[in-house]
């Protein structure tokens, strides 16, 4: 199966934007999530993944230069995994949160470009950091910049800067922050 998901993929995405370590950094980013939310992805969605998320990267138009201090290669390499890890969660959250597998309909065309949309501009020529939001009890709603984001636990891909995260547990009090995002590194918060 790996095999011919391949040669779709390849069929449907020009030459020079495939890149052996950009796919491997995918690639491996997948198995981690697989490991860490025990959601399998299917071989077909692990194989468009490895190809769309690059070409995501350069719709976005992240800026690729990194931080001052942090070389362009390791930087390159974190967002790819930010955006990796956030296209699985939105792809979770978006077939109801309660999944064990994302198979085809995860990379669909129209899926992708959703996403795209649901980032948005605001990732346009920004250096980005990467937001884990958790919180007791789990599948808590979360809100950044007051917009709805999903269920914890989850991570995002996020402009450098502040943003105010609001996670609201099922009876209890919402747990709001002001959280600053760095530029090529994590930020936490834990609303326990």
């Amino acid at each position: 199966m790996r095999i011919a998901a391949g040669i779709l993929a390849l069929a449907i995405l020009p030459i020079e934007q495939l890149s052996l370590p950009a796919t491997g950094q995918v690639g491996e980013s997948i198995r981690q999530w697989e490991l860490s939310t025990r959601i399998d992805v299917s071989d077909f969605s692990a194989e468009r993944l490895r190809l769309e998320i690059p070409r995501l990267a350069d719709q976005l138009k992240i800026d690729a230069r990194g931080p001052a201090g942090m070389p362009q290669q390791q930087y390159q390499a974190f967002v790819l995994d930010t955006l990796t890890q956030e296209y699985l969660f939105w792809a979770r959250d978006r077939a109801g949160g309660d999944v064990t597998r994302l198979g085809e309909p995860t990379v669909a065309p129209e899926t992708v470009n959703a996403f795209l949309a649901y980032l948005g501009p605001a990732m346009q020529g920004r250096l980005v950091g990467r937001l884990e939001v958790s919180s007791d009890p789990d599948k808590a709603p979360i809100e950044i910049d007051g917009a709805n984001k999903g269920l914890t636990q989850r991570r995002f891909v996020m402009s450098a800067g502040t943003h105010a995260v609001t996670v609201s547990p099922p009876l209890r009090q919402a747990c709001r922050r002001l959280v600053t995002i760095v530029a090529g590194q994590t930020a936490t918060v834990d609303c326990r």
